[in-house]
């Protein structure tokens, strides 16, 4: 289980890396900027937008406005309490853009070539 797990992160991984990597590839083209250049920043944007994007999916609150068994509030809206399982799903799908977007800042960081680690 924990195999199949790793597989599909690193295929998440591959795909968002590809994505980035293509995204800056096109664009660092058209703006006329080195390609290895270009595929670091673009893996590093790429990065910071899973960062962001795990970080507003990890701090919603655990109340969702309507669905079943909601309760009306003032103002005719209707509210309910996210499940544990439900609350537990938020959680993961945040650590995995979190952790998908540090590893794909780390890759640009290694991949830019004004750069030496060594």
């Amino acid at each position: 289980m924990v195999l199949a797990g790793l597989r599909r992160l690193a295929l998440i991984f591959v795909a968002a890396a590809g994505a980035s990597a293509a995204t800056g590839l096109v664009v660092g083209a058209l703006a006329g900027y080195p390609l290895g250049r270009a595929v670091s920043v673009g893996l590093d944007l790429g990065g910071a937008l899973l960062l962001v994007v795990g970080f507003f999916a990890g701090v919603r609150g655990p109340i969702r406005l309507g669905g079943g068994g909601a309760v009306p509030l003032p103002g005719a809206r209707r509210v309910s309490w996210l499940s544990p399982e439900e609350r537990e799903e938020r959680q993961n799908v945040s650590a995995l853009f979190v952790v998908v977007g540090l590893l794909l800042v780390v890759l640009g960081l290694l991949s830019d070539p004004r750069v030496r680690l060594v």
